[in-house]
């Protein structure tokens, strides 16, 4: 089958942040938000986009961890499916590009149940029975049909596709020219220039001027365009009719048919969308969704979503069964998790890869580990496959690859342009082709599977060449593992085990969500991720063993589950208190016979867990930013200083003890100590220094080890002048090396396809002080926030000022009551925050400066309730730069706030720094930080509350003039 190319994903260049990985390693720092209290309403799922089909309108949630659906008149929403990038529909169904890898998939029609349908695309357009894509690199378009499901070129290069009864159209990515589709491929007719926005309606087309000035028409019939409105921002069109936007008042208006007339139907809205009979509107802060009564300006409204109440880990089943796989044994409900301890090492999280309320994207098969522990890793862009040699050391082994698998039988890889499936020889950039296009591999001891690129089939593979065997038929998944091979229906998504013989499968189960093979068990999740279960071994029969659960892994080590509300990680033990909590979120991971193995959420660092603690294991993407920075020096310096570089960094990373070790030393240990030694080390006669302790030692008591002692301060005294001027040169070499990378550094942001911040000087050629943004004076007067450029210089004409008991900002006190509500002792965890921090000017009694924080929020707490990158963390971050960088710095903070509340939700933080001199880079921070607290009141192991999303009765608050 043949997909849109993979090809193209980029991400930003990995900085070597080891230590920042490891001091971020706190298992609670990304905790979830918590529901309302029982008294409380469901909260409203905020939302960023709407499209319509027929008598259905489907929305995306704004931190884009859910899709959901409402038909017709029905009172609810529902959740259909997690996270996704962006949402389309067209006469071919419901489709959605994956949250981070964006891949296209379709939906089947039950929630929760969706199928891969082509990778990543630059852009989609949706027809009546087709789907067309423009490749990631523009130079193509393709097109894929339900009936065959494969993709085919049908046109070259292209900016964007537009698709509607009077056919398909894409713009020309020099030009900007129009052109229409004839039919048959790489056959296209130019009908049109360039236009700001296109819309394609049934028989017409329509688009607006590239200065926005007018909205044009174009009929097949004859051809030519003609001015049928004025100004436009945005077009819609649909079987309800043709619509556009004001580009001054946002209000919407509907083509009445007749050209210059139109009728105004809304207001503003954040995103439209039509549908057959129906238009709908996103309202401005995407809290609700509503319906255009077909007349006049009356509009409907449907009301959003709502959070459903936070999910238990596995450990708290629902009352209720589910439905998925198969009935369970009625056993005694686990109890609950045992609590993290604060002090235990866990993979990082990253505070910002993930909205506040939900679980990170599962990325299965970036990561494989062999019964052994032979582990192997993709480099986050996919562009290299790593295996990892001891400890923190990682050898490329080879290039691009979509998915790793590894066992006994050996290292496997789908090619991400092919998908055709390759062996690794041994030899590093060694790999031979073994199998055609493949959706799968799965390997387990000596066996390895594989599943066919448009899923009709399983194959064995033999060992030899590419001699493969069928030993089944049409299936969506393989699971594999010592306890057997399983594959899920393509149809039903039933599960069956593999008997042995080809076409021989036994089934076991009903559909899942997911399903895990350990040594001896296989275990399903319910469709409904409601619940974990156990497969007994016979028949259909299933035991639950847990609760709600995102994901499962299994191996040697045994079962893990995620939690599908905040992706921490819990661990199967089947005792008393069967699941314990060993670890906070991450991208994937895998079970070695004796250890867990986790991808941390950025990509950037594995993590090796065993029965009590995590331990770093380095990354493919420290040793790939190695590489890289050695290929600069190469070519800078050449070959010899690269040698040189090595050595450095090696001399300068290793301590005393480990210098003493090396030059023959452990009996000055022995004897004396590192504390006397360090001493000895900065005297000017080291040799009598070491001498003189020696003698006054009370240790030595055999004239043996008087003599190899005499022997060893004498050899140690003539190997440190040597290693001191060894150590002043690798410092050298070092801070050469250091200014000849920063100087050809890449940008950070080169990768950045969308929105990729403007490194630019900002300065306006004044230190004057600059005002933060006027306060919403519709909504209590709360503060919108800061947009500001910073200097040294500016720093140094306008210093900051502290907060004042005297002056507060809206919602203040009443945070201050609902916090002791929760049991917190207030003045400990709500803050009165500068927006612009003190530390960089920020005026402590200016109220449009200042917004009611909580302390987590604001600067580092104790215990487990801080996030990673507080305000303060990341203003200190800010002023380095300035202060001890030279950089100039774009620097703007927003509260973001839910409907009328004046209380923020959350604190948006970017900053974009700039070198005067030239350089390339800078400082980059982008950060969404909750504004919650954290508390136990409710009696259990505790819970995060969201200060900027309380509802009381049934009302937001605070609102208005609530101090």
């Amino acid at each position: 089958m043949s997909l849109l190319p993979h090809r193209g994903r980029e991400r930003p260049t990995v900085l070597r942040r080891i230590g920042a990985l490891l001091a971020g390693a706190v298992a609670a720092s990304l905790l979830t938000a918590a529901p309302a209290r029982a008294d409380e309403p469901p909260q409203p799922v905020p939302l960023t986009s709407v499209v319509a089909d027929a008598d259905r309108v489907y929305a995306l949630a704004a931190d884009h961890s859910a899709v959901y659906e409402r038909q017709g008149d029905a009172a609810a929403w529902n959740r259909i499916g997690g996270s996704a990038k962006d949402i389309y529909v067209g006469g071919a169904g419901l489709f959605a590009t994956a949250h981070r890898r964006l891949k296209l998939f379709r939906y089947d029609g039950t929630p929760e149940a969706w199928t891969e349908v082509g990778g990543p695309g630059a852009a989609f357009a949706f027809g009546a029975d087709r789907v067309y894509g423009i490749t990631p690199d523009g130079t193509a378009v393709n097109e894929w049909s339900p009936d065959n499901r494969t993709w085919t070129k049908i046109g070259d290069r292209a900016t964007s596709i537009y698709v509607g009864g009077a056919g398909l159209f894409a713009t020309n990515p020099d030009t900007g020219k129009l052109f229409r589709y004839d039919g048959t491929p790489n056959q296209w007719t130019e009908v049109g220039g360039p236009g700001a926005a296109f819309a394609v309606g049934a028989d017409r087309v329509y688009g607006i001027t590239p200065d926005g000035t007018a909205v044009n028409e174009w009929s097949a019939d004859n051809r030519t365009w003609t001015r049928i409105g004025g100004a436009a921002k945005a077009i819609y069109v649909g079987g309800a009719g043709l619509f556009a936007t004001n580009p001054d008042s946002g209000k919407l208006f509907r083509y009445d048919g007749t050209p210059e007339a139109w009728t105004e139907v809304g207001g503003p809205g954040a995103a439209f969308a039509v549908g057959d009979r129906a238009v709908y509107g996103l309202v401005p802060d995407g809290s609700g969704v509503n319906r255009w009564s077909g007349d006049g300006t009356g509009w409907t409204a449907l009301g959003a979503p709502v959070k459903a109440a936070a999910e238990p880990p596995p450990t708290q089943p629902t009352p209720a069964d589910s439905t998925a796989p198969p009935a369970p044994d009625p056993t005694g409900p686990p109890t609950p998790e045992e609590s993290a301890s604060a002090e235990e090492e866990v993979p990082p999280t990253d505070a910002n890869a993930q909205g506040a309320d939900s679980a990170p994207e599962v990325a299965k098969n970036e990561m494989s580990v062999t019964a052994d522990g032979d582990l192997y890793v993709l480099a986050p862009d996919h562009d290299s496959v790593w295996k990892q040699e001891d400890g923190t050391t990682w050898t490329r082994i080879g290039g691009p690859a979509e998915t790793v698998h590894a066992g006994r039988a050996g290292v496997f890889t789908l090619n991400p342009e092919t998908a055709k499936v390759y062996k690794y020889g041994d030899k590093p950039d060694v790999w031979t082709e073994i199998g055609e296009a493949s959706a799968d591999v799965e390997v387990t001891g000596e066996h390895v599977y594989r599943l066919a690129a448009d899923h009709s089939a399983v194959f064995e593979w033999t060992g030899k060449g590419t001699d493969w065997k069928k030993i089944g038929g049409p299936a969506q998944s393989l699971y594999a593992g010592s306890a057997g091979l399983f594959a899920t229906r393509l149809d039903t998504g039933k599960v069956y085990r593999y008997d042995g013989k080809p076409d021989r499968w036994s089934q076991i189960g009903d559909a899942g969500a997911d399903f895990a093979v350990s040594d001896d068990h296989f275990y399903g999740l319910a469709a409904d991720h409601s619940a974990v279960f156990e497969w007994t071994g016979k028949g259909t029969s299933w035991k639950k063993i847990g609760g709600p659960a995102q994901s499962l892994y299994a191996g040697g080590a045994g079962l893990f589950a995620t939690s599908p509300t905040d992706g921490h990680v819990f661990r199967y033990d089947g005792k008393d208190k069967p699941w314990k909590h060993v670890g906070s979120p991450g991208t994937t991971f895998v079970v070695s016979d004796d250890h867990l193995y986790g991808l941390s959420t950025d990509h950037n660092a594995v993590f090796e867990h065993d029965d009590e603690t995590w331990r770093y294991q380095g990354s493919p993407a420290h040793a790939l930013q190695e590489l890289r920075e050695e290929d600069v020096l190469r070519r800078e310096r050449g070959e010899d200083f690269v040698r040189e570089y090595r050595e450095a960094k090696l001399l300068v990373d290793m301590d005393l003890v480990g210098w003493l070790k090396q030059n023959g030393g452990e009996i000055l240990l022995d004897v004396l100590g590192v504390k006397d030694i360090e001493k000895c080390f900065t005297d000017g006669d080291v040799v009598s220094c070491l001498s003189t302790a020696a003698n006054f030692s009370s240790v030595i008591t055999a004239f043996w080890k008087a003599h190899k002692l005499v022997e060893a301060v004498k050899d140690i005294g003539k190997k440190l002048p040597e290693y001191r001027s060894r150590a002043e040169r690798a410092q050298t070499v070092l801070l050469q090396a250091r200014a000849l990378l920063d100087k050809n550094t890449k940008d950070l942001a080169d990768n950045r396809k969308e929105d990729p911040p403007r490194r630019e000087d900002c300065r306006k050629g004044s230190v004057e002080r600059v005002p933060p943004k006027p306060r919403d004076t519709a909504h209590g007067n709360r503060a919108t926030g800061v947009d500001i450029c910073l200097d040294a210089a500016y720093l140094a004409a306008n210093k900051g000022s502290d907060v004042t008991k005297e002056i507060r900002p809206p919602g203040y006190y009443w945070a201050v009551k609902t916090t002791a509500h929760l049991g917190l002792t207030p003045s400990a965890r709500v803050n009165n925050c500068h927006l612009l921090g003190n530390q960089l000017s920020g005026d402590g009694e200016d109220l449009a400066n200042l917004v009611t924080c909580s302390r987590p929020a604001n600067a580092p707490v104790r215990d487990d309730e801080g996030f990673n990158n507080d305000m303060k963390t990341l203003e200190t971050q800010v002023r380095d730069a300035i202060v001890d960088d030279k950089q100039v710095v774009r620097y703007q903070v927003t509260p973001i706030y839910e409907g009328a509340r004046t209380v923020p939700k959350t604190i948006k933080l970017e900053a974009v720094g700039f070198y005067p001199d030239g350089r390339p880079g800078g400082i980059l921070i982008e950060r969404d930080l909750p504004n919650k607290v954290f508390s136990r009141i409710d009696g259990t192991d505790g819970r995060w509350y969201n200060l900027g999303q309380w509802t009381y009765h049934g009302v937001p608050v605070p609102t208005g003039d609530t101090k």
